[in-house]
């Protein structure tokens, strides 16, 4: 759904195409009963589907939130740990999505996003 034309995020998600029948994820039910989870890294091996569950949870996140920064703020959102630069683009995006525009139709009153 971009708004802007060619918008760029560079933040991408993590393991999209890992599936739990590969056993590349913990299951979503047991995931969320999981010591592992409730409790962090402990000491000994890390478990794949637990890291890989995790990790995509946070990408998948931060690369929506990345995503409609991007569609609403011409710079879009670049890998490069600028802070300041992603908060701007934050705000621009959050003012440009609650532009509020009331317009009547068929004689009713309208909100449109805008």
């Amino acid at each position: 759904m971009p708004l802007n034309e060619g918008a760029v995020s560079e933040i991408l998600p993590f393991a999209p195409d890992a599936t739990e029948a590969a056993g590349e994820l913990e299951p979503l039910a047991s995931y969320a009963a999981h010591t592992l989870r409730l409790r962090g890294h402990q000491p000994g091996l890390a478990r794949l589907e637990i890291q890989n569950r995790a990790n995509r949870q946070a990408a998948h996140i931060a690369a929506g939130v990345a995503q409609f920064i991007a569609n609403r703020h011409a710079p879009g959102v670049l890998d490069d740990g600028d802070l300041d630069a992603l908060e701007a683009g934050l705000v621009a995006a959050v003012r440009a999505a609650s532009f509020i525009n009331l317009s009547t139709i068929d004689g009713c009153l309208a909100i449109q996003e805008g």
